[in-house]
């Protein structure tokens, strides 16, 4: 008998790892884990379609409630004369399909979008737009996959994406930092770090007194020159 853990798998490999959140989960992963656990249904993949929902259902040995309709493929492009450099869409991007800088002008790599749309919205500037495109599956590049599937490729191609991207923006996962972290540990943390700002303020401090001292004794150096230079006694 399979495990529950071996069945989410299985439908993730199917899914179109587009992480999208049409679905109402945060990414793919959640949603297969959703459909195994019974709170979700089968058929809410508008991306993958009845067909994925038919594998989904008959995988999860759940029933498919509704017939999914299959929606049009696209994949977004930018009008670079209106692109303000805000890097919205660079954050919203799960696959990091978005190439650009804070500031300069940005571009979608069309090879590597997978027409999940959640850069749209987020652009200040409406300056993102869809283009409907012929491919049966997206993303069109699939060499990090080394599935001989071409949809399965492009999945798990989309998913390594996903994960690479996920991986520079949380570089400890929620694992590790719940092994070698603990509430008591982070409370010294903070102690340390505020201990060490005092330390340093006062070190500032004195150093400040002793600039002004140094300062009072050149002035003074500089009034014992002149009065002797000009002949000048204390009374003058």
């Amino acid at each position: 008998m399979k495990s529950k853990q071996d069945i989410i798998q299985k439908i993730e490999q199917i899914l179109p790892q587009t992480q999208c959140c049409r679905c109402g989960f945060a990414d793919c992963a959640a949603y297969a884990k959703a459909v195994v656990y019974r709170t979700a249904h089968a058929h809410l993949c508008s991306v993958g379609g009845d067909e994925t929902a038919q594998k989904i259902a008959e995988i999860a040995g759940v029933s498919l409630y509704q017939k999914v309709a299959n929606e049009p493929k696209f994949v977004v492009q930018i009008d670079e004369n209106r692109c303000i450099g805000c890097t919205k869409c660079l954050v919203a991007c799960p696959v990091n399909a978005v190439s650009g800088a804070a500031k300069l002008m940005h571009t979608v790599i069309a090879d590597e979008c997978t027409g999940c749309g959640l850069c749209l919205p987020v652009c200040p500037t409406d300056c993102m737009q869809t283009i409907e495109v012929q491919d049966n599956f997206l993303p069109r590049n699939t060499f990090l996959s080394s599935n001989k599937n071409p949809q399965q490729a492009a999945s798990e191609h989309a998913r390594l994406r996903y994960q690479q991207q996920q991986t520079f923006r949380q570089p400890e996962t929620v694992e590790y930092t719940q092994k070698t972290l603990n509430i008591n540990q982070l409370l010294n943390k903070a102690q340390q770090k505020t201990a060490s700002q005092k330390r340093i303020s006062v070190k500032s401090d004195e150093l400040a007194q002793q600039e002004l001292q140094q300062q009072k004794q050149r002035s003074y150096q500089r009034n014992l020159r002149r009065k002797k230079q000009y002949g000048l006694d204390d009374e003058q």
